[in-house]
């Protein structure tokens, strides 16, 4: 190969790399979202004293459905 084809080689490459990190810094941002809601549910439930145990219960296993 021609050293022009090469360097648009890389090029593409570079561009794919690019996208694929952006893709996942979303994927990352939207996990990380969903665990502060998470928590902040669970936060919230504390405050509540009564039949927090169950509470929790039924998040976890709704959010363990939704993982």
């Amino acid at each position: 190969k021609t050293i022009p084809e090469l360097r648009n080689q890389n090029h593409a490459t570079r561009i794919m790399q690019l996208e694929l990190c952006t893709v996942l810094m979303i994927n990352i941002d939207t996990v990380i979202t969903r665990v502060l809601a998470f928590f902040r549910s669970i936060i919230n439930l504390m405050k509540n004293d009564d039949a927090v145990i169950l509470k929790t219960y039924i998040i976890l296993k709704t959010y363990s459905e939704n993982i």
